[in-house]
């Protein structure tokens, strides 16, 4: 009889730990899964990351581009100041005479 209750106590520890690695399984399998699912939307952010991506050669184009055209505003607005500035000295002129 202690023979079979030994017998029954092992089995009945096999059993619980058994339960325990499904389990364990289980949540494995749900880790993997998630890990598969992170790996895809890694793998499309990656994609549009690379879709809205600038080489440097045209980044530095659209900024020179920028640059002259913020330059040459200025200069024009320089040219126009200086023409407003003698109509408003030669305005001044002819009425001091």
């Amino acid at each position: 009889m202690s023979a079979e209750l030994i017998t029954y106590g092992l089995s009945v520890i096999v059993s619980v730990m058994g339960y325990f690695l499904a389990q364990k399984d289980a949540q494995i399998k749900l880790l993997f899964e998630k890990h598969d699912a992170d790996a895809k939307e890694l793998q499309e952010l990656r994609v549009k990351i690379a879709e809205r991506h600038y080489e440097r050669g045209d980044v530095d184009g659209k900024i020179d581009k920028i640059e002259r055209t913020v330059r040459d505003g200025f200069d024009s607005l320089g040219a126009k100041f200086d023409k407003l500035a003698d109509a408003l000295t030669d305005h001044l002129r002819e009425g001091t005479r």
